[in-house]
C-alpha cells in the first residue's frame, strides 16, 4: 500500500475497450480519482469476459495505481426484469443490475482498504449505496433516467407499451430522487440537469460535473473533397438510431438537393441492419465501428447530431468543438453545453431546419471557419480533461471532509 488514502469506482461494465462516450467519461473519472488516491475499479462483467481475461486492468491505469475487481454478472431477460420491476422496491431498469455478490464485493472492498471513498458510476449502481458504508459515495449521474423515459413515452403511441414506460418514468422519478438523496454528493454532467435534481431532490447536494476531453488526442483538421458530414454515436441505443433514421429520411435529400456532391457517413458502433440498410439505399455510406475516432473528425465537414429524444453527456459533440469541426445539432443536441446558435454551432429544431443549416456550413466557408474557431475556444475553456479533472477530485475531497465533518467519518487509514 502506498499510504494514500483509499477510494473506491463502482461500474456496471468495464469500461474499456473506450468505444463510446460512456466509457470514455469512466476512464477519466478513474484517471482523476488516482491523482488523489489509491483507487479500486470494481465492476460487473460476464462471465465470458472474466474467462477471457478482458477485465484485466489496462497498463495505462495500472500505471496510475488503479486495480480491478470483477464480479460475474449475466444481463437479465427481459422477463426477469419485467417480474423483479413488479415485485420489487427497484424499476426494471435499476433492478436488472442487482447482484448479491456484487454488493457483497463492495462491502469487502471498502472494509479491506478502510477506503475513505466510493463513487458510484450511473444511477444504475446507486442502489448499493449502503453497502459503501461508512464511506463517502458520490454518484456520477450520467444523466436524468426519468426524464428520458418521460421523452421516451412521448415518441411512442398510445397502448401498452406507452402505458409501461410511463409507469416506469414515474417509478423512476421516486427512486431517483431517493437515491440521490441517499448519497453525499451528485455530480451531474451539465447545469441544466443539476438544477432539475435540485428540484427533485431538494435533499441531495448536487454539483455539475462536465464531460472532459483531451485535446492532445485530435489531429490537424483537413477536410476531405467531396465534403463529408460525419453522424456518430454509439447506434444501439434507440435515440441515436431515430435520429439517424430521420436524418436520412427527412433531411439528407434536402441536402443533397442543394449540394448534390456531399456525403455522409454513419460512424459508430452497434449500426444495426436495417440503419445500413436505408443508409445505402439513400447515398450515405454505413461505416459502422471505427478504431480511432480522430481521423473522421479531421476530415468531416462538420459532426451533425440529429438528437431529439435522449439525454447524457453529449460527448461527441465536445470532441468534435475540441478539434475544430464544426457541430449542426438540435436544441436537444445541444443543451447543457453552453453553446450558442449561430456562434459556436448551429441549431435546426425540425428534420427541414437541420438540413438547412448543415447546408449553410457546406455553401459558407468562412461562417464554417467562424463557427469551428468559436466552439473550441469555449470547449477549452469549460472541457479540458485538466479543468474537469481538479475539479473532481475537489469535490470528492470536499465530499469526504463534509461526512467527517457531520460525525460520519470514513476509517482511519
Amino acid at each position: 500500500m502506498s499510504g494514500r488514502p483509499r477510494a473506491i469506482v463502482a461500474t456496471p461494465r468495464l469500461p474499456w475497450p473506450v468505444d463510446d462516450g460512456g466509457r470514455l467519461g469512466l476512464w477519466q473519472i478513474l484517471v482523476a480519482t488516482a491523482r488523489h488516491w489509491d483507487v479500486t475499479l470494481l465492476t460487473l462483467a460476464t462471465p465470458d469476459e472474466i474467462r477471457a481475461g478482458a477485465h484485466a486492468t489496462p497498463g495505462a491505469l495500472a500505471s496510475v495505481g488503479v486495480r480491478t475487481v470483477a464480479v460475474p454478472h449475466r444481463p437479465w431477460s427481459v422477463t426477469r426484469g419485467v417480474l423483479a420491476d413488479l415485485t420489487g422496491p427497484w424499476p426494471y431498469v435499476l433492478a436488472r443490475y442487482r447482484n448479491p455478490a456484487f454488493e457483497d464485493a463492495l462491502r469487502r472492498e471498502v472494509d479491506r482498504g478502510r477506503a475513505e471513498l466510493v463513487v458510484l458510476n450511473h444511477l444504475h449502481l446507486a442502489t448499493y449505496a449502503p453497502a459503501a458504508r461508512p464511506a463517502a459515495v458520490v454518484l456520477r449521474q450520467h444523466n436524468l433516467e426519468h426524464v428520458w423515459l418521460e421523452r421516451y413515452a412521448q415518441l411512442l403511441r398510445a397502448g401498452v407499451r406507452r402505458a409501461y414506460v410511463t409507469y416506469q418514468a414515474r417509478r423512476m422519478r421516486a427512486a431517483e430522487r431517493s437515491l440521490c438523496e441517499g448519497v453525499d454528493l451528485v455530480l451531474a454532467v451539465q447545469p441544466d440537469e443539476a438544477d432539475a435534481l435540485r428540484q427533485l431532490a431538494p435533499g441531495a447536494r448536487v454539483e455539475t460535473l462536465s464531460a472532459a476531453v483531451d485535446f492532445h488526442r485530435f489531429l490537424e483538421r483537413r477536410p476531405v473533397t467531396p465534403p463529408a458530414l460525419l453522424i456518430c454515436g454509439t447506434f444501439d441505443r434507440g435515440s441515436n438510431a431515430d435520429g439517424a433514421r430521420r436524418f436520412l429520411e427527412r433531411s439528407w435529400p434536402r441536402v443533397r438537393r442543394s449540394v448534390p456532391e456531399a456525403r455522409l457517413r454513419l460512424v459508430g458502433k452497434g449500426l444495426p441492419a436495417e440503419l445500413r440498410a436505408l443508409a445505402s439505399e439513400r447515398g450515405a455510406e454505413p461505416v459502422g465501428y471505427v478504431e480511432e475516432f480522430q481521423p473522421e473528425l479531421a476530415g468531416a465537414a462538420m459532426l451533425v447530431v440529429p438528437l431529439w429524444v435522449g439525454a447524457g453527456a453529449r460527448l461527441k459533440i465536445v470532441e468534435a468543438l475540441a478539434a475544430k469541426t464544426p457541430v449542426v445539432t438540435t436544441t436537444l443536441g445541444a443543451e447543457g453545453l453552453g453553446l450558442e446558435h449561430d456562434r459556436n454551432v448551429l441549431i435546426g429544431e425540425t428534420e427541414a431546419a437541420l438540413a438547412d443549416a448543415v447546408v449553410r456550413i457546406l455553401s459558407d466557408p468562412a461562417l464554417a471557419s467562424r463557427i469551428a474557431a468559436a466552439g473550441h475556444r469555449h470547449a477549452l475553456e469549460h472541457f479540458s480533461e485538466d479543468v474537469v479533472g481538479e475539479r473532481m477530485v475537489r469535490l470528492c475531497t470536499e465530499a469526504v471532509a463534509n461526512r467527517a465533518a457531520a460525525g460520519n467519518p470514513a476509517p482511519c487509514r
